[in-house]
């Protein structure tokens, strides 16, 4: 649960914007690793017509973050509140985990951590769950639970716990080109249909889908925090291909785009494998969002907004759009005779 805040979201002047777009300029001709494309310029306005309404998903390192700023303002008393549940590998041998900006390279390989901005909602985690890559992040390997890491199943033993092939590190460039799409259908009786299609995902990595919603937890009439709740219900699980495509459809009771308590869907990625029922992970048991569950694709259904971290997917694409362009159009280069 999240807790209302009185603070009002801090919006990005245009000369900080391109302040941040020349550093990631800059940082993405450095990279050996490109960053695919984010979000678009309808990430914050969905694509209605007579039958449905469509909106496009944003790549995220976290909840309502990307590379640690805001993605979306969420309404009166929560602004532009989250949590980054991404972060980059310190190989110095340290648990101090990197913290993703616009300055990180994409070559950082991405790993798990603890934002103590979560310290408000959930204690703090041991640190032996944090600043580990994603494939190296321990699995349940025992009726009692035990945790460790395994291998992949291309190096196991044909009886030994692993990962299913392929598994390897994943850097910030990779993770942000996943992109996804949300379909909603309301009908006139008020249920709906919904269909979420993702692609640029973890190969066969476990993903399931949540609806994240404005709540009333004192019962007093009065909106006081927000919580996931798994959006159509129990199971919310979708397993990427091995081609990092997946895709989850519902029948809601409700019409999203009409249910203004319903802010933003969210796909998450389970680094452990494990998915824990109708929460997102177990904070209380020392498992916050971070060190096993990382949202990895956001989409604004009723925001007030788009915030820095919008500006900063739509420049991101642009950047990468204009290379893809130019790549197309420079000429091969032929030796002369």
């Amino acid at each position: 649960m999240v807790d209302k805040q009185q603070s009002k979201p801090t919006r990005v002047s245009r000369k900080n914007a391109n302040g941040r777009l020349e550093t990631l300029r800059k940082t993405l001709a450095a990279s050996a690793v490109a960053v695919a494309a984010l979000g678009s310029t309808t990430d914050v306005l969905a694509q209605t017509n007579s039958s449905y309404t469509r909106v496009d998903g944003v790549a995220v390192t976290g909840f309502n973050r990307l590379l640690s700023e805001p993605v979306w303002d969420l309404g009166p008393g929560f602004g532009g509140i989250g949590f980054n549940f991404v972060f980059g590998y310190n190989p110095d041998g340290s648990t101090n985990e990197i913290p993703l900006t616009s300055e990180s390279s994409m070559d950082l390989i991405v790993a798990s951590g603890f934002d103590p901005a979560q310290l408000a909602v959930v204690p703090q985690p041991d640190e032996s769950t944090t600043n580990i890559p994603f494939k190296d992040v321990p699995i349940i390997v025992s009726p009692a639970g035990d945790r460790a890491p395994v291998r992949a199943s291309t190096e196991a033993e044909p009886w030994e716990a692993s990962k299913s092939y392929p598994s390897r590190e994943t850097t910030l460039g990779e993770w942000l080109k996943a992109r996804g799409t949300l379909h909603i259908k309301c009908r006139n009786d008020g249920t709906a249909y919904m269909q979420v299609n993702a692609w640029g995902l973890i190969p066969n990595g476990v993903y399931t889908l949540w609806g994240v919603f404005s709540r009333d937890f004192s019962g007093d009439g009065n909106i006081d925090g927000m919580a996931p709740s798994a959006l159509g219900g129990v199971p919310n699980l979708a397993v990427a291909s091995a081609a990092g495509l997946a895709s989850i459809s519902r029948e809601l009771n409700f019409c999203p785009t009409e249910e203004e308590t319903l802010k933003t869907v969210a796909m998450a990625y389970h680094s452990d494998g494990n998915v824990y029922g109708a929460v997102p992970e177990l904070g209380a048991a020392g498992l916050p969002g971070g060190t096993v569950t990382h949202d990895h694709l956001n989409w604004a259904v009723n925001v007030e907004a788009g915030l820095q971290g919008t500006d900063l997917a739509q420049g991101i694409r642009a950047l990468q759009d204009a290379d893809r362009a130019q790549s197309i159009r420079e000429p091969q280069y032929v030796e002369a005779k």
